[in-house]
């Protein structure tokens, strides 16, 4: 690959990691970044377009562009003595991943299970939603269960005060209701295999960002009950379209 090309990749990859956070602000952000003009920045944007890994709108006399959901998924599975995490992952999911690096699935394929296995085995509840999305530059797959919770859980087997204090207890990668069948480790092992992670209870937010070198808990509004298990690896915009989904 030429200098010129990588350049460009580069530049467009970085326009899908930011667009999300700045879709007002992207042509600055990227031209300030690169130290380029901002017509170079409107002719990688027009390449996304027609590419489809981008949508663009206008708004007023300004365009503005988002991402593309390139792939998106869902179903909903009763928990009963019929459903198990490897026929899911077999049945399911794994198609979504055929084609990525072999470590790559196996990351996937771990911590999915593990995380569909938890809301069978734990959660207490009678369902659980899988939810995909794929974009040009990550995949995020949604694990939700109507459940009791499960710092809910945590806080009623370990007699403690705070729910948030549950979330410690979970982050130490040891803890679990059931150890004569789980190490309690799937959870700790999983969070530190994602670009994003995150599982959220009621109120309560555990968050853990592969670029950041701490763990965030937070408390904040009032999500439904049950538990909400959210992973999210990144990848660099050539991959994807070499690979395809």
């Amino acid at each position: 690959m030429n200098v010129v090309r990588k350049r460009g990749e580069v530049i467009r990859k970085f326009i899908l990691d930011n667009l999300e956070n700045a879709p007002e602000d992207i042509v600055r952000l990227t031209a300030n970044n690169f130290d380029c003009t901002r017509q170079a920045v409107h002719k990688h944007l027009q390449r996304l377009v027609e590419e489809g890994a981008i949508s663009a709108h206008r708004k007023g006399r300004k365009k503005t562009y988002t991402i593309v959901p390139l792939v998106t998924w869902n179903d909903r599975y009763s928990i009963d003595h019929k459903v198990t995490e490897g026929t899911v992952w077999s049945k399911d999911i794994s198609l979504f991943f055929k084609k990525l690096p072999e470590n790559v699935r196996d990351i996937w394929h771990y911590s999915f299970t593990e995380m569909f296995n938890n809301a069978i085995e734990h959660s207490g509840g009678t369902s659980i939603a899988v939810s995909l999305t794929k974009t040009a530059s990550s995949t995020e797959i949604v694990i939700f269960d109507n459940g009791v919770g499960i710092f809910n859980k945590i806080q009623s087997a370990l007699n403690l005060t705070d729910k948030r204090h549950a979330v410690l207890e979970l982050a130490k990668g040891k803890f679990t209701t059931d150890p004569d069948n789980h190490s309690g480790e799937g959870i700790f092992f999983s969070s530190r295999m994602f670009d994003d992670f995150q599982i959220s209870s009621d109120d309560v937010h555990y968050y853990h960002r592969f670029k950041r070198p701490e763990d965030w808990i937070f408390q904040e509004g009032k999500s439904e009950a049950g538990t909400k298990v959210r992973m999210e690896t990144e990848q660099s915009y050539l991959s994807y379209y070499q690979t395809g989904i």
